[in-house]
C-alpha cells in the first residue's frame, strides 16, 4: 500500500504541474470608478435593481438541462429585499466607501447571493445611476453532506431554504451525525424582520444526549455608518461533555449551558471610513455540571467541576477602520472576498456582582483586535488576537488567549500560496474549553483529540490552484499541497509534548453557484512524526480545515 500512495502522490502532482502553465485571464476595464465620480462631487439620480438568476444566460453551464430547471424552479430576491440593504438613496452625493460597503453588506448580510456588485452609469452632467447587480444563489437544498477526518466520520441530511419565496428568509430542517452525537434541527433565519433592519435567529436542536435552544433579535452595524446596534441572545444548551486526550475518552459529564445577554451600541464618532463606538450590555450565564464519569484518568488529571452562576454589567468599546478590499480566489473559489486592511479592535469589561444575582463576583473581560496589510499588489497579511478571562477567589480563571496570523501571495498564475500561524494559551479552562490539537483543529495528519492541553502552537503552509475549468457550470476544479507542523503543551508536569508534522495532497473544488460553504477538499495526508495513536494516513473529506 505505501507504494500505491506514493503513485496516487505522483499522478496527483503531475496533473498540479500540468495545470500550473494554464493562462490566466484578466479582464481589463476602463469604466469609471465611483472614486472618481466621488471627486467630480457626482449625485445618484437613479437606483437600477437587477437581480440575475442561479444561472445567467452568459455564464458557463446556463444551456445544461439541469440549468434551466433549478432556474425555472427558484424564485429570484425580491428587488426591494436587496434596496432595503441600500444604505444610500436617490438624490445622495456619491461616497465611494459607503457604496463598496454596500457590496459587502448585499455578500454577506443577506448570505443569499452568489456575488453582488455596484455599478455606476454615467447619466449626462453630474449624474450617475447605480446599476446594483445582485447575482442569486441557489438556496433551496435537498442535500446529503458527508465529512470524513481525523479517522471519523459525520453527514447530514437537511432541507433548507434560505431565501423562501426570494424574501430573504431562511428555513431549515435537518438530521445530521457528528463526531459526538445525533442531531435533530428545526431553524429559521429572517434577515429583514418585517422589512425592517432587525434579524431574528430561532433555532431548536434535539440532541441524542440532550437539547439545544436559541433565540437572537439583533440589529447590527450592516455598514461602517450605521448609527447604532443591539442584540438580545438567549441561548440553553444541555448535552454530555467529553474530555479526550490520545484519541482515547477520559471523562465524561452532563454539562448545561444557560446564557441571556442584552447589548446595545453607538457610533459617537464616524469619520469618513471608519466608527468609534461605545455601549453597555448586561450578562448572564449559568453553568452546570453532573455525573462525573472517569474512563482513562492517568490520561488527563481530573477535571475541577464547580458550578457558575454569573451575572454583570459591562461596556463595551470598539474602533473599526473600514477600509476593506475586494480579493479573489484566496480563502474561496470564484466569488469576490472582502478582508479589511484597517484595525478593527474591541474591548469588553464587566463585572459579576451579587446585587445582580450572582454567586460568584469578580472581574471579567473580553478583548480582540484584527488588522490588515498589503504588502505588494499580489499578497496579503491578516492578524487577529484575542484574549478573555474572569477573576474569582483572588483566581484568574478560563484565561484564554488566541493569536493568528495569516498570509496569502498571487505571484503565480493560478497559484496562491497560504500560510497560517496560530498560538493559543490557557490558564485553569472551563472544560468545556480545553485546547486540542488534531485533524479539526489543522494537523490533518492525525487523528481527532489527538493531542490535549492547555497551549498550542500550529502552522501550516499550503500551495493552492485553482484552474479556469468548470465542470457543469457548477464546480471550479483545483488543487491544494499541504504541510502542518504543531505541538501542545500538555498539562502540568508534562510541558511541551513533541512536534508533529504532516504533508498532504488533494483536491478542491468551489462549488459556485450555492451559497453555502463555498470549497469542498479531498485531501490525503501523511504523518511525519511516527506516533502509536496515529495511522498511516489520513483521508479528509469536506470542509473542514479552511484558512
Amino acid at each position: 500500500m505505501p507504494n500505491g500512495r506514493l503513485l496516487i502522490s505522483a499522478a496527483l502532482s503531475a496533473v498540479i504541474l500540468l495545470f500550473l502553465f494554464f493562462p490566466s485571464a484578466k479582464a481589463a476595464t476602463d469604466q469609471v470608478t465611483w472614486e472618481q465620480l466621488q471627486k467630480e462631487g457626482a449625485v445618484i439620480s437613479d437606483i437600477r435593481i437587477e437581480v440575475r438568476n442561479v444561472f445567467s444566460k452568459d455564464e458557463a453551464g446556463a444551456h445544461y438541462w439541469f440549468a434551466r430547471l433549478a432556474n425555472a424552479i427558484h424564485v429570484e430576491t425580491k428587488d426591494y429585499v436587496v434596496e432595503r440593504e441600500l444604505p444610500f438613496k436617490i438624490g445622495d452625493r456619491v461616497n465611494a466607501a459607503i457604496i463598496h460597503d454596500a457590496e459587502r453588506s448585499l455578500r454577506h448580510v443577506l448570505s443569499i447571493s452568489r456575488d453582488a456588485v455596484i455599478e455606476p452609469e454615467r447619466m449626462g452632467g453630474n449624474k450617475v445611476r447605480a446599476v446594483v447587480i445582485f447575482k442569486d444563489a441557489w438556496t433551496l437544498a435537498f442535500s446529503i453532506d458527508y465529512g470524513h477526518t481525523g479517522g471519523q466520520s459525520k453527514y447530514r441530511f437537511m432541507i433548507r431554504e434560505n431565501n423562501f419565496l426570494g424574501l430573504g428568509k431562511g428555513l431549515k430542517i435537518s438530521r445530521q451525525q457528528t463526531f459526538e452525537r445525533t442531531i435533530n434541527e428545526l431553524g429559521y433565519f429572517d434577515s429583514q424582520l418585517f422589512g425592517s433592519k432587525w434579524m431574528l435567529d430561532l433555532d431548536y436542536q434535539q440532541l441524542s444526549d440532550g437539547n439545544s435552544r436559541l433565540v437572537q433579535l439583533r440589529q447590527p452595524f450592516r455598514t461602517y455608518k450605521t448609527p447604532w446596534a443591539f442584540v438580545f441572545k438567549a441561548l440553553d444548551f444541555d448535552a454530555t461533555l467529553t474530555l479526550y486526550n490520545h484519541t482515547h475518552s477520559a471523562y465524561n459529564m452532563r454539562y448545561r449551558n444557560r446564557s441571556v445577554d442584552l447589548a446595545a451600541m453607538w457610533a459617537y464618532r464616524i469619520t469618513s471610513n471608519g466608527a468609534y463606538r461605545l455601549g453597555a450590555g448586561l450578562t448572564s450565564n449559568e453553568m452546570k455540571y453532573s455525573n462525573l464519569i472517569s474512563y482513562r484518568s492517568d490520561l488527563l488529571p481530573a477535571p475541577t467541576l464547580e458550578d457558575h452562576r454569573l451575572e454583570g454589567l459591562e461596556m463595551k468599546w470598539q474602533w473599526f477602520d473600514d477600509r476593506y478590499q475586494d480579493f479573489w480566489n484566496l480563502q474561496q473559489i470564484g466569488r469576490t472576498e472582502n478582508f479589511n486592511l484597517g484595525w478593527d479592535v474591541s474591548a469588553d469589561v464587566g463585572y459579576y456582582s451579587p446585587s445582580l444575582g450572582s454567586a460568584d463576583e469578580g472581574p471579567f473581560f473580553y478583548t480582540s483586535a484584527g488588522k490588515g496589510w498589503q504588502p505588494s499588489d499580489n499578497s496579503l497579511f491578516l492578524f487577529k488576537s484575542s484574549a478573555s478571562g474572569r477573576r474569582e477567589n483572588g483566581l484568574w480563571r478560563d484565561l484564554l488567549m488566541s493569536n493568528e496570523a495569516f498570509f496569502y501571495n498571487q505571484s503565480f498564475p493560478l497559484q496562491t500560496l497560504a500560510g497560517h500561524l496560530r498560538w493559543d494559551w490557557g490558564l485553569r479552562p472551563d472544560p468545556q474549553n480545553l485546547l486540542y490539537l488534531d485533524a479539526l483543529e489543522g494537523l490533518r495528519g492525525y487523528p481527532n483529540h489527538f493531542r490535549a492541553g492547555d497551549q498550542r502552537v500550529l502552522l501550516s503552509l499550503e500551495d493552492r490552484i485553482v484552474t479556469d475549468h468548470i465542470l457543469w457550470g457548477l464546480l471550479q476544479i483545483g488543487f491544494v499541497g499541504f504541510l502542518d507542523v504543531g505541538s501542545v503543551h500538555g498539562f502540568d508536569p508534562e510541558g511541551w509534548g513533541k512536534t508533529y508534522a504532516d504533508a498532504g495532497l488533494g483536491f478542491r473544488l468551489g462549488n459556485i453557484r450555492f451559497h453555502s460553504t463555498n470549497v469542498i477538499q479531498l485531501t490525503v495526508a501523511v504523518p511525519l512524526v511516527k506516533d502509536p495513536d496515529a495511522g498511516s494516513y489520513q483521508i479528509i473529506l469536506g470542509n473542514f480545515v479552511q484558512f
